[in-house]
């Protein structure tokens, strides 16, 4: 019979089952589908940007590439969008010398909407509080086109190569091309000799 503390390969049952359910789920980072004419554009050239967008509550400026909208018909349309009701009767300049916006109202703090005892409305007014978003849209070029993003090299990223593998590779191409010289090389005195 086996006294002592058991071997690293003979674990307990239950810390086996306790160590599963509080490891994360294993990933696998590869997959085998094809991507899409899109997705490799997005690779290529970064995601392509909505033409609307809610700002975080209480941050009163747009994101990159983003403009404020400051007519009622845009905020409606922005509104429709990004399916958020839009209230114009609540439109008006009620705090002069702040910006006038279209917003949506009553954010919570985890930037959800329709999570506080008010509704979540939208409307272009300069009377907006820390618990509101601005809505955004995509900055337009000459023409009335949509600004492109800039082109993005995060795709580099996103199908690099570990380097443990790059290193394994790079060695593989140097012995590939070493053999291929001495091959020639061989080759080359080998006929020479023939020749003569």
């Amino acid at each position: 019979a086996r006294t002592g503390r058991p071997s690293a390969s003979m674990s307990d049952p239950d810390d086996v089952l306790r160590d599963q359910q509080t490891r994360p789920p294993y990933i696998h980072r590869r997959t085998s589908r094809p991507i899409s004419g899109q997705a490799a554009l997005d690779r290529l050239f970064g995601p392509s940007l909505p033409d609307y967008v809610r700002q975080k509550r209480g941050v009163d400026a747009c994101p990159d590439r983003y403009s404020p909208i400051t007519d009622a018909a845009a905020c409606a349309a922005a509104s429709a969008a990004l399916h958020i009701e839009n209230t114009p009767q609540f439109d008006g300049d009620w705090s002069p010398g702040d910006p006038l916006v279209c917003f949506v109202t009553n954010v919570d703090g985890n930037e959800r909407l329709h999570n506080v005892p008010w509704p979540s409305t939208s409307r272009v007014s300069s009377n907006h509080w820390p618990d509101d978003a601005w809505i955004c849209r995509l900055e337009q070029g000459e023409g009335g086109t949509a600004v492109a993003p800039a082109p993005s090299l995060s795709f580099l990223v996103q199908v690099s190569i570990p380097p443990v593998r790059l290193l394994g590779f790079l060695t593989l191409v140097l012995l590939l091309i070493l053999l291929l010289s001495v091959y020639w090389f061989w080759f080359r005195h080998h006929n020479s000799k023939l020749q003569t």
